[in-house]
């Protein structure tokens, strides 16, 4: 069997099973984790990109995204004016990641 290129996070080939892609890079489904807590986000909800460009899970996206101007203290999302400036932005640095079994 041939590989499908390489896992972004443990350089091994991916052969077998389903894959990532996102951000142009392929993971294996189970190193498809946050870069702040490690929290594998693959299986069970979609990632974030912060302004540092680190993917990360809701938790950690809610705990360290700019919150929006009003006092609820909530992050900048599609309810407030300015977050739906930011998730655009956002948006366009993630490519879809969607599990792929090419």
């Amino acid at each position: 069997m041939s590989s499908r290129g390489r896992c972004a996070s443990c350089s091994e080939p991916i052969d077998a099973g389903g894959a990532i892609c996102a951000r142009g890079r392929l993971y294996h489904l189970n190193h498809f984790c946050c870069e702040v807590c490690a929290y594998p986000i693959a299986f069970s909800e979609q990632g974030f990109v912060l302004s540092d460009g680190k993917l990360a899970c809701m938790k950690c996206f809610r705990r360290l995204a700019p919150k929006c101007h009003n006092s609820s203290g909530r992050p900048l999302d599609r309810d407030c004016q300015w977050g739906q400036l930011l998730m655009d932005h956002v948006l366009k640095d993630v490519d879809n990641a969607v599990p792929t079994d090419y």
